[in-house]
């Protein structure tokens, strides 16, 4: 899967030509194209957007491949949540899919009439790093709600849900690795 990243020229900037070389160099120099095509594509990227007005859109489309380190990470994550939890007897499809939805990684489909959401894939084809990123956010937004945590344990005060919550997530809530 790709993800679209939509870009908008922002009031018009004037930058010299010394700062357009300079910001193009830097950035020659850290990524190039691995073909000739590829050059030349990426250096037509960089002449669309160095060319918009301010107001215009543009829309790019990315994929960038998953991180092993990204994978482990976020199943590290549920798989945390899932060993602490005391709601769902089944990993997968009943606390994967719940998790899912919860934190709206779905596509919302028409069934008997009614819209519904049906969990995202996450293997390697469907869901690519900035995806899985992204994915890993809306997860520790979602366990952070009241929602999750009183569905997750029940029986818990909300002062043992919160502590709860903190100390699963805590090692999970920084950076994502590269």
């Amino acid at each position: 899967m790709t993800t679209r990243i939509q870009l908008v020229r922002a009031e018009h900037i004037d930058i010299t030509k010394q700062e357009r070389a300079t910001a193009w160099r830097v950035l020659g120099r850290m990524v190039t194209g691995l073909t000739p095509e590829d050059q030349q594509a990426w250096n037509g990227l960089w002449n669309v957007l160095a060319n918009l007005e301010a107001g215009e859109m543009s829309e790019i489309s990315v994929h960038v491949d998953r991180f092993p380190p990204s994978h482990r990470r976020h199943m590290a994550l549920e798989s945390a949540i899932w060993h602490a939890q005391e709601c769902f007897e089944d990993f997968d499809p009943g606390f994967r899919d719940w998790l899912k939805v919860g934190a709206g990684f779905v596509e919302w489909e028409v069934s008997a009439g009614l819209l519904v959401a049906k969990p995202r894939s996450t293997s390697y084809v469907d869901c690519d790093e900035l995806t899985m990123r992204k994915f890993t956010a809306r997860v520790l937004r979602f366990m952070r709600t009241e929602r999750a945590a009183g569905k997750l344990w029940p029986h818990m005060t909300p002062r043992g849900r919160d502590e709860m919550v903190n100390s699963i997530l805590k090692p999970f809530e920084k950076e994502t690795p590269r």
